[in-house]
């Protein structure tokens, strides 16, 4: 198992009050076989229409060295027109995480302190060198140069 550090910061969302009861949210994965563990927001903010700002979440991460945390939308907001904005933490990183979340509801929205506000992905990654090369050393494929559409779907 990748264990990855979590250090709260003085503005994490302690004992905040959702549905009526006093919670500390954590970061963990809901069920077993989840890809994705929720993220939270460690302040109030508002969003003006088509609008988008970085929200923090109060935490830092120690990530192991060949993985990177993939922040990603969570369906329930991109349904209500909040959507955020895929990221890279790279594990040498060591900063406060934010969240890049745009309004496209057409009103104005109030994030919650404490409210869940994208997914993290723990992911491996590979040490890669790019080398120049000559296009005629390019492999052949069946799609080619094809691209933005070119399946017709």
């Amino acid at each position: 198992m990748i264990k990855v550090g979590f250090v709260k910061l003085e503005n994490y969302p302690e004992n905040i009050e959702v549905e009526g009861k006093m919670v500390a949210p954590t970061w963990q994965f809901a069920h077993k076989g989840d890809a994705c563990a929720d993220i939270y927001a460690a302040k109030l903010t508002i969003l003006d229409v088509n609008d988008t700002k970085v929200i923090p979440t109060g935490v830092k991460l120690e990530i192991p060295e060949g993985y990177e945390v993939v922040i990603r939308p969570r369906s329930g907001m991109t349904k209500k027109g909040l959507f955020t904005q895929i990221g890279t933490i790279d594990s040498n990183y060591k900063g406060e995480i934010g969240v890049s979340l745009h309004n496209a509801s057409g009103m104005k929205k109030i994030i919650q302190r404490g409210e869940r506000i994208g997914q993290v992905a723990i992911r491996k990654t590979e040490d890669v060198s790019f080398v120049v090369m000559d296009e005629s050393e390019l492999t052949d494929s069946e799609r080619g140069d094809k691209g933005f559409g070119s399946t017709g779907k």
